[in-house]
């Protein structure tokens, strides 16, 4: 379409939509200057997100999580939305409304950032997306917040009901608490710490995950799960949905629940030993 945005990777850590430099990276140091805004993904993470916008067109979107609001800029650039909700646990993120102070009138429109919002925080956030959006439903809802089992389940269960029937949902980074326990099996050398120091880390979202995967079996509020290690990509169903009574734990049967806390399918405390032989 005519009104794509212009996209040129300079290398796989930098990449400029419609003339505004991004740099790539996990270090969420050197913040945003600027000279460019930082993202806090890996290129093939922002290539799916430019896949999906090119693909599924989103008009309305929701942000979850911002950091310095990179990620948000790239968003409104690269999907031309009429409204972009951001929240952020933070008190501000002075690099986006520098940006946006700085962008053409579209994207201000477009853009509207919320601070000192807590995803867990279920009022607020409908609140939020009443004042914004109406009875008008989302097309894309994206979770980078803050990867806690919890947290996460809450914002879904306000957030999820209100894409429309085809929308998507994207949880990035639920097997992050799985990529600290395979280092460990693979090098406990680094296990420095005694053991009574360790504590147990928090439960993965992993367990978000499998209840989602469990709604398809028994619902249609879920349509189809795609997975990549650090990026779960959730599409909404045909069924209707109340909105104020949606809970995730009501997506499945008894053998379903059963099947989460099987303890067959629960090994040692972490950290463990090498990884078996394969």
């Amino acid at each position: 379409m005519s009104n794509d945005a212009v996209i040129t990777w300079r290398d796989d850590r930098n990449v400029v939509i419609d003339g505004v430099p991004f740099e790539l990276g996990a270090d969420p140091t050197p913040a945003s200057s600027p000279d460019h805004l930082r993202v806090l993904k890996p290129r093939w993470m922002v290539e799916e997100y430019l896949r999906l916008t090119s693909r599924e067109r989103p008009q309305r979107i929701l942000e979850l999580g911002l950091y310095d609001g990179g990620s948000t800029a790239l968003l409104a650039l690269a999907a031309r939305p009429e409204r972009l909700i951001g929240v952020e646990l933070a008190a501000a993120a002075p690099a986006l409304d520098r940006w946006l102070a700085n962008s053409t009138a579209p994207a201000r429109a477009a853009v509207r950032p919320y601070y000192g919002v807590d995803q867990s925080d279920r009022a607020r956030l409908a609140a939020i997306l009443d004042a914004e959006l109406g009875d008008a439903p989302l097309d894309l809802a994206i979770d980078d917040a803050s990867h806690l089992l919890e947290p996460s389940i809450a914002s879904f269960e306000v957030v999820f009901p209100r894409l429309r029937p085809g929308g998507i949902f994207v949880l990035e980074d639920w097997a992050s608490v799985h990529d600290i326990e395979r280092v460990l099996m693979e090098h406990p050398e680094r296990l420095t710490l005694r053991p009574e120091a360790i504590t147990e880390p928090p439960t993965p979202l992993t367990r978000m995950v499998f209840e989602i995967i469990l709604a398809i079996a028994y619902t249609e509020v879920v349509s189809e799960v795609r997975l990549a290690r650090h990026w779960a990509e959730i599409r909404r169903g045909p069924a209707s949905v109340d909105a104020a009574a949606f809970a995730l734990r009501d997506c499945y049967g008894p053998r379903g629940a059963e099947l989460l806390r099987d303890p067959k399918t629960v090994g040692p405390k972490w950290p463990v030993g090498p990884p078996p032989r394969q």
